[in-house]
C-alpha cells in the first residue's frame, strides 16, 4: 500500500513520484490517493480566495 493523501499538490514534479511509487509497489499493491479537486463548483466560485489556491499548492496556481 502506497498511500499520498493531500501532498500531490505541494510536489514540483508529481509524475516522477507517482512513477516511483509504481516502481515500488508489490504486484497487487494499492496506490491511495486524495488530492483538492481545483475544478470543483466551490472553487470556480471562490477563484483566488479559493484555500487550495495559494503558493503552496503549485499544481492550482493557473486560477485567475
Amino acid at each position: 500500500l502506497f498511500c499520498c493523501f493531500m501532498t500531490l499538490e505541494h510536489i514540483l514534479e508529481p509524475r516522477e513520484t507517482l512513477n516511483e511509487a509504481m516502481r515500488i509497489l508489490r504486484p497487487g499493491g494499492t496506490l491511495a490517493l486524495a488530492m483538492h479537486n481545483i475544478d470543483s463548483s466551490l472553487n470556480k466560485i471562490l477563484g483566488k480566495y479559493s484555500p487550495v489556491i495559494d503558493i503552496e499548492h503549485l499544481q492550482g496556481q493557473a486560477i485567475p
